[in-house]
């Protein structure tokens, strides 16, 4: 049998962490692109663009209520009153960010967001979709000081795929609702507050509800009568 020299050794560890670190890069670096294309391709389809020029051309009454945010907003409907709805299907963080930036709000209104389930489903690192949001925030209070800015948690899941794991996703909204509560609890301000709805939605598996899901992610009319109520409430403290 035939032992390695030490520098053979040494050249064959080096060969061997070369390989596991390049794996590492190459892992990462198809999450990113890949996260990337998803994006890319929701903010660029017929829908959205749709619905975003629509939304840049409204006129909205002062003393309103506004609704932004991705799918799970999307699907409300509160009928005739000042209550609109800016959600579109597919919103992440950052793109809800780019969105925003072209809006022009009363500044009397009250704002509801509930953004972040699709970076999660997408892999996006936790302090990132954080960050994320207190752009957001800073973005909402610059262009309407005066109004109220109400973030909802992000809800639990009840679905796994390839790119997505069910479990570790909702121990990560977990954390992110907790982390993310008290930074806007110790910003201090009259007009900044967050509505705790994650428990309402949680079975005792830390996951969603499945009588409250169409397909482990959306709710079906059950849960968004929850959603719904809830968020009445809140405006009507």
């Amino acid at each position: 049998m035939m032992l390695l020299k030490p520098k053979s050794k040494i050249r064959s560890l080096a060969i061997a962490l070369c390989v596991v670190l390049l794996a590492v890069i190459s892992i990462r670096l198809f999450f990113k692109i890949r996260v990337n294309y998803i994006i890319n391709s929701i903010i660029h389809s017929q829908k959205y663009l749709k619905k975003d020029s629509f939304f840049k051309n409204i006129i909205i009454a002062d003393n309103s209520v506004i609704l932004i945010g991705d799918s799970i907003l999307e699907d409300l409907i509160f009928g005739e009153g000042s209550i609109y709805n800016f959600s579109i299907g597919g919103e992440t963080t950052s793109s809800l960010i780019n969105r925003v930036k072209h809006y022009n709000f009363p500044d009397n209104s009250t704002i509801f967001c509930m953004i972040g389930v699709n970076d999660f489903l997408m892999n996006v690192d936790e302090s990132i979709i954080r960050e994320n949001k207190n752009t957001l925030l800073d973005l909402l209070l610059n262009k309407s000081p005066n109004s109220s800015v109400i973030f909802l948690d992000v809800l639990p899941i009840n679905s796994s795929g390839f790119f997505h794991d069910n479990e570790k996703i909702n121990i990560e909204i977990i954390k992110h609702n907790l982390s993310f509560r008290k930074e806007m609890l110790d910003v201090l301000l009259y007009n900044v507050d967050h509505l705790s709805l994650h428990n309402l939605f949680l079975n005792p598996n830390n996951s969603l509800k499945r009588d409250l899901s169409m397909d482990g992610i959306h709710l079906n009319d059950s849960g968004l009568i929850i959603l719904r109520n809830n968020i009445i409430k809140a405006i009507e403290k």
